[in-house]
C-alpha cells in the first residue's frame, strides 16, 4: 500500500488551496471539530498536525471560551509530527494525536497523563443491553473519496484514560477492502459473515459468535459477505 492509498483509507482527501511547490496537502475530519492535516514533502518525508475548534466545541457544551466569537478559537500541537511517507508512520502519528487529545482533563489539570488514576477515569459499572445496541450514538466512519463502498458506523462505549485500550461496536454493509490494522484487535461477530484472505492465500471465514483476532502488522483482504455487526476491543501499543 503506497502513502496516498494509506491516506485515503483513513479518510484523507486532497487539500483545497495553494501549497508550496513540491508539497501535496491532505486533510481528514474525524469529527465536526477535529481536522488532521498531512503535508507530503518532496524529500519523501511528511508532516502531520491537527487542529481542534475548541470554541465551537465548548459552545455545544454550554461553555463560553473568552469572547463569544469562535471563528479563530483553535488549539493545535506546538510541534508537527514528521516522518517517512509510510502507512505505519501515519498510523503512529494519528495514535499520538488521539492520545494527546484524550489526555486533556479539565477536571484534573495537575494530573500527569498516563498515571494510574488517569487510567480509571470512569469507575462506574455499566451494562449495555442487547436491546439497546441499535439505539446507541452511532457515528458514520469517514471514508476516502475513491472508496466505492458505503461508509460504516461505529460507537465507542469505553476508552481508557490513556486512549490505548478501547471497546466498541462496528457495523457496515457488504464491502471488500484491505485490512492492515495499526493496533491489536479482538472482535466478536454479532451478525453477518466475513471472509479474510491473508497475503499467503490462507482464507478464514467467520460468522455470528466467532472471535476474530487481528494483531498489529497483519495484512489481509477483508470481504463482508453480508451486513456485518461486531464487538471490538483494541489495544494501541505505546
Amino acid at each position: 500500500m503506497d502513502f496516498e492509498e494509506a491516506l485515503a483509507e483513513r479518510g484523507f482527501r486532497p487539500g483545497v488551496g495553494r501549497s508550496p511547490r513540491g508539497v501535496r496537502a491532505f486533510v481528514a475530519q474525524p469529527n465536526a471539530f477535529l481536522t488532521y492535516t498531512v503535508q507530503a514533502l518532496g524529500d519523501g518525508t511528511a508532516l502531520f498536525t491537527w487542529e481542534f475548534a475548541v470554541g465551537e466545541y465548548l459552545r455545544t457544551q454550554g461553555i463560553q471560551f473568552g469572547s463569544d466569537e469562535t471563528l479563530n478559537q483553535f488549539m493545535f500541537p506546538r510541534q508537527d509530527d514528521r516522518g517517512a511517507q509510510e502507512a505505519a508512520w501515519l498510523a503512529d502519528a494519528i495514535e499520538r494525536a488521539e492520545a494527546q487529545l484524550a489526555s486533556l482533563r479539565f477536571d484534573r489539570p495537575d494530573e500527569e497523563p498516563g498515571s494510574v488514576r488517569d487510567l480509571t477515569v470512569d469507575t462506574r459499572i455499566r451494562v449495555i443491553k442487547a436491546s439497546e445496541v441499535d439505539g446507541l450514538a452511532w457515528e458514520v466512519i469517514p471514508i476516502g473519496e475513491d472508496d466505492p463502498n458505503p461508509p460504516g458506523e461505529e460507537v465507542v462505549v469505553f476508552r481508557a484514560g490513556d486512549a490505548r485500550f478501547s471497546f466498541g461496536l462496528w457495523r457496515r454493509a457488504p464491502e471488500t477492502g484491505p485490512m492492515q490494522p495499526p493496533y491489536d484487535e479482538v472482535a466478536v461477530l454479532i451478525d453477518g459473515e466475513v471472509e479474510i484472505t491473508e497475503e499467503d492465500g490462507n482464507v478464514h471465514r467467520a460468522g455470528p459468535g466467532d472471535v476474530l483476532i487481528t494483531p498489529k502488522g497483519s495484512k489481509a483482504t477483508w470481504r463482508a459477505l453480508s451486513h456485518v455487526k461486531k464487538f471490538w476491543a483494541i489495544y494501541k501499543e505505546p
